[in-house]
């Protein structure tokens, strides 16, 4: 009964916030209560000294139990604070798993695991968190549910990852399990129960996908579980557009997005938004369908790991823009398509997902094979003393325990071949994203060789001032024009920054969200410094003198006050 109240109001490895300076522990009771109790009261701080000292009664207990969670809350800190993978992170949460190994408690294993690999697969790191997600799977198979921590959210933490990797058959057994342990009134059973909706409405099982969206509706609303009440209205209107009632979709996801912007709920407002878009663009609402996709657009963009997202809105812009004959838009939202996919074969694209399916496939195969094999060594040591009837009631097992062999042989033969025609297509995608590195490369030495083309013109104009020509003034004007044309125009720097931005996208996303001071020709001089130009080269190529880069440099400087060393800090880093 204590188990059943600590899981209520909790959410798997999503912390809430309290008011406490420092974490309870209380003694006595079951090992198991007393981690639930501590983990129930993980907090979310705006700082990592906040959090040290929040979670420092661990630390003082000086005991190896209580040091494996304090490892485990700070790596969860780290990831709340960066919100992305981070080294300060991986390190925590790999102590915290090697230490609980080292422990030799299966308990605190499985939570130490299942804590990196929802990390892992929060931020979109899908065949990384696969090796951690089977590991974890294998110790709770030996492991009786009343052992592990939370068993509620450890099977539906599996049962998410499963049914992204396209397992949905091992996703909804794992996601049953977890409902079995949650009680009626748990503040998960909504959410479990409106995945369930969405496996069965990705298996065509449309039936039972409106049966548990609806329950799921009830069971949020009971709860008072607003975004996932929001969630399971926009799942609703998936049954809805199958239904070709687009009204009735539209207006479902209408009340989805206003009650997932009342409550902050970014993700979901932006899938939402994204569906509204399309089933507006299917009605035939072009100018709605528009505004809605731009919407999911801008909150896609507000994070490195919303790229699938991003991507999705892009490609429906892109139809959008075919339809309406909108050539230009076409044409850049055809060329964001293509950025955005090479970056998200990288994170969670098909191609991604796919591989992690196999290879998690190939890895039960060969784990049924082990026991086979295992199993059936052990039986044949037994058989050898018996009589001759028992010799050929060996013979007829080596003879099924063969066939199965040949069977799995076979079908690790078909897994293998495929996982090769991955390999094949993930070196095309490699040699496409070279071809594509390659563009910025091209631009830095085409910068270099104008630089040098403006020194020479330069150089002749002041040579002809000292010239006493009577043609001087004409051939001064013709070299002004030529300087003029070897200038960076602004379609040039349009396309030099699209590269850069490709190239290096986390530096250039941190600019605009942690300097929104920069203005655009800060941005110029700041872009080309980071590429190793020096100020003379800036300055020859934007048209201005050096002093005038410098006197940039310094109001900038000025004007970002503290931030600055942070600044140029990152601009001089690798």
């Amino acid at each position: 009964m204590v188990r059943i109240v600590l899981l209520l109001g909790l959410f798997f490895f999503h912390p809430f916030t309290l008011s406490a300076q420092f974490i309870l522990i209380k003694e006595g009771g079951k090992k198991i209560e007393r981690w639930e109790g501590i983990l129930q009261q993980e907090v979310k701080h705006k700082d990592t000294v906040a959090l040290k000292k929040f979670l420092s009664p661990l630390r003082n207990k000086n005991s190896a139990d209580y040091d494996i969670l304090y490892l485990g809350l700070m790596a969860n800190g780290y990831a709340n604070f960066f919100d992305n993978i981070n080294t300060q992170s991986d390190y925590f949460y790999h102590k915290s798993i090697s230490n609980a190994k080292e422990l030799g408690s299966r308990p605190l294993q499985i939570w130490a695991k299942l804590n990196y690999a929802s990390y892992l697969y929060k931020y979109r790191k899908a065949t990384l968190a696969l090796p951690v997600f089977l590991t974890a799977m294998d110790e709770i198979a030996k492991t009786d549910p009343d052992e592990i921590i939370f068993p509620a959210a450890s099977f539906k933490i599996i049962g998410y990852y499963l049914g992204t990797i396209g397992d949905k058959q091992a996703s909804m057994l794992f996601l049953t399990k977890a409902l079995a342990f949650c009680p009626y009134r748990c503040s998960q059973r909504a959410e479990i129960l409106d995945n369930l909706g969405l496996l069965n409405f990705d298996l065509k099982q449309f039936a039972s996908a409106e049966q548990y969206f609806h329950q799921a509706s009830e069971m949020a609303l009971k709860l008072n579980d607003k975004v996932r009440y929001a969630k399971s209205l926009g799942n609703r209107a998936q049954i809805e557009a199958e239904k070709k009632n687009y009204n009735g979709a539209i207006a479902l996801l209408k009340q989805d997005i206003a009650i997932s912007k009342a409550q902050g709920a970014e993700q979901n407002t932006m899938y939402a938004f994204i569906l509204l878009g399309q089933y507006q663009l299917e009605f035939g609402d072009i100018d709605e369908a528009e505004r809605s996709l731009l919407q999911a657009d801008s909150i896609a963009r507000l994070k490195p790991y919303y790229l699938a997202s991003e991507l999705q809105a892009v490609k429906l812009l892109k139809k959008l823009y075919n339809q309406q004959n909108r050539e230009t838009d076409e044409l850049y939202a055809s060329r964001r398509v293509d950025v955005l996919e090479a970056a998200v074969m990288k994170t969670d694209g098909d191609f991604t997902l796919k591989q992690a399916n196999w290879m998690a496939q190939k890895a039960r195969f060969q784990k049924n094979i082990d026991q086979t094999n295992l199993k059936l060594r052990r039986e044949s040591i037994w058989r050898y003393g018996l009589s001759f009837f028992t010799l050929l009631l060996v013979g007829g097992w080596l003879l099924f325990w063969m066939k199965a062999k040949r069977d799995s042989k076979k079908q690790l033969h078909v897994l293998n071949r495929k996982q090769k025609e991955h390999s094949r297509e993930k070196q095309k995608y490699q040699k496409k994203l070279e071809k594509a590195n390659q563009t910025l490369a091209e631009q830095i030495a085409f910068f270099h060789d104008k630089t040098n083309q403006i020194e020479q013109l330069q150089q002749e104009i002041e040579d002809l001032k000292e010239s006493k020509s009577s043609d001087r003034e004409e051939k001064n004007s013709k070299l002004n024009e030529l300087l003029q044309s070897h200038l960076m125009t602004n379609q040039n720097w349009q396309n030099f920054r699209r590269e850069f931005q490709y190239e290096y996208p986390d530096f250039y996303h941190t600019l605009h969200q942690d300097f929104p001071e920069i203005t655009e020709s800060n941005l110029r001089i700041i872009l080309l410094q980071k590429l190793g130009f020096n100020n003379v080269e800036v300055s020859s190529l934007l048209g201005i003198t050096p002093d005038a880069v410098k006197k940039s440099k310094q109001r900038l400087k000025r004007k970002l006050g503290d931030k600055s060393d942070e600044l140029f800090s990152r601009i001089m880093s690798n």
